[in-house]
C-alpha cells in the first residue's frame, strides 16, 4: 500500500489580505505612533507631511521614511509628494483638532487641482480618516465630494512623548462615518491588536469628555495630590514615587471591580471626623483647588458609597456647609 502524497494545490490557503498603503498628515505624538504601529503591520507609509522641518526630519527617522515633506498641501507640495498622496488607499489626518477643518480643505483643494490638470482619470484614495476624539467626519467633508469616503478613528490610550515606542494591542478606538471609513477603521483596529466600537456623531464630543475625565484630568488631580503632600513638607519627585504604588492598586482594583466596589477610603466608611480634619488641613493651607476637588468627588464618593442614609446625610450637610461659608466669605471653593 502506497501513501499519497498532497499536493501543494489540495492544501486550503489562507488568501493574505492586501495590506493599505498610508498617508499621515501630521508628526506628533499620536500621527508617530499609529505610523509606528502601522509599519509594524506591515502597512506601508507612503508619506508623511508635517508642518516644519524640524518635525519632518524627526519623523523620518523615527519612521524610517523614503518621503517626508515639510511643506503646505498645495502650493508647495512637489509633484512627487502629490502622487504619493493620491496614490494612498487611506489618509490619516493626525493633526491638532483646530487644524482638521484646513487640512480637510487643503486636501479638497489638491484632489480638485490635481483632477483639474489631468486628462486621465485618477485613482483618489478611498478612504481619509482623521483622529479627532471630539469633532465628527463632518469636518472634512470636502474630502467627500471627490468620492472618498470620509471618517474619524480615535484611540483611547495616552501618549505623553515621541519617543516611547507605544503598542495599541487592547486598546478602544471609537469609529465614526460613512460605511467604507468605518469598514476601514475596522481593518486597522484589528491590525494593530485593538478593539473597536462605533459611536455616533452627535456622540462624540460628550464621549472625548468621559475620556479627558478618565485620563488628563487623571493626571491633573495626582497633580493636586503632590501639590498637598508638597505642604507636608514632601519633595514633589518623591511624592509622585509614593503615591504611583497606590493609583496602580487603585487601577488594579477597577480592573476586576466596578467603582462601587473598588471605592475604598474616608467616604466609604463613612468617617466624618476625618473629613473634618481633612476640610481643615486644606483649608488652613488655602489650597482652593484641592479643596473644591475634596468637596466634589467626596459627594461623588458618597453616592457610591452604600453608607447607611443618617451617615451619608451628615456627610453630605458637612460638604454642603463648607461651600456655603466659602461663598459668603468670597473664598473659591
Amino acid at each position: 500500500m502506497t501513501t499519497k502524497t498532497r499536493t501543494a494545490r489540495s492544501i486550503p490557503v489562507r488568501k493574505r489580505k492586501k495590506k493599505f498603503s498610508i498617508t499621515i498628515v501630521g508628526a506628533g505624538r499620536l500621527g508617530l505612533a499609529l505610523g509606528r504601529a502601522l509599519k509594524e503591520s506591515d502597512h506601508s507609509i507612503n508619506l508623511v507631511l508635517t508642518r516644519t522641518a524640524g518635525s519632518a526630519r524627526h519623523a523620518a527617522l523615527a519612521l524610517h521614511a523614503d518621503s517626508i515633506a515639510a511643506l503646505k498641501l498645495t502650493n508647495e507640495l512637489p509633484q512627487h509628494h502629490r502622487e504619493l498622496i493620491i496614490q494612498s488607499d487611506i489618509i490619516i489626518i493626525a493633526t491638532p483638532d483646530d487644524s482638521i477643518p484646513h487640512v480637510g480643505d487643503e486636501l479638497a483643494r489638491l484632489f480638485k487641482s490635481m483632477r483639474s490638470g489631468s486628462r486621465a482619470r485618477l485613482s483618489l484614495p478611498s478612504v481619509a480618516v482623521h483622529t479627532s476624539g471630539a469633532l465628527s467626519s463632518d469636518v472634512i467633508a470636502p474630502i467627500r465630494s471627490h468620492g472618498i469616503a470620509v471618517g474619524s478613528i480615535h484611540p483611547l490610550i495616552s501618549i505623553s512623548d515621541q519617543t516611547t515606542h507605544r503598542s495599541f494591542a487592547g486598546v478602544y478606538f471609537a469609529l465614526e462615518g460613512d460605511v467604507a471609513a468605518v469598514r476601514a477603521g475596522k481593518r486597522l483596529t484589528l491590525d494593530l491588536g485593538g478593539n473597536s466600537f462605533v459611536i455616533s456623531a452627535d456622540k462624540k464630543p460628550l464621549y472625548h469628555a468621559a475620556a479627558l475625565m478618565a485620563s488628563p484630568n487623571l493626571t491633573t488631580l495626582i497633580d493636586i495630590a503632590i501639590e498637598m503632600m508638597l505642604h507636608c513638607g514632601i519633595s514633589a519627585r518623591h511624592a509622585r514615587q509614593m503615591l504611583l504604588p497606590l493609583i496602580q492598586s487603585t487601577v488594579q482594583n477597577l480592573v476586576h471591580q466596578e467603582p462601587r466596589a473598588a471605592l475604598t477610603g474616608t467616604f466609604k466608611r463613612g468617617d466624618i471626623d476625618t473629613v473634618k480634619k481633612h476640610l481643615a488641613a486644606i483649608a488652613s493651607e488655602r489650597l482652593t483647588d484641592a479643596l473644591t476637588l475634596y468637596i466634589t468627588l467626596g459627594a461623588r464618593s458618597l453616592k457610591l458609597s452604600n453608607l447607611p442614609k443618617r451617615r451619608s446625610s451628615a456627610m453630605n450637610d458637612l460638604l454642603t456647609e463648607i461651600v456655603s461659608e466659602s461663598r459668603r466669605s468670597g473664598t473659591p471653593t
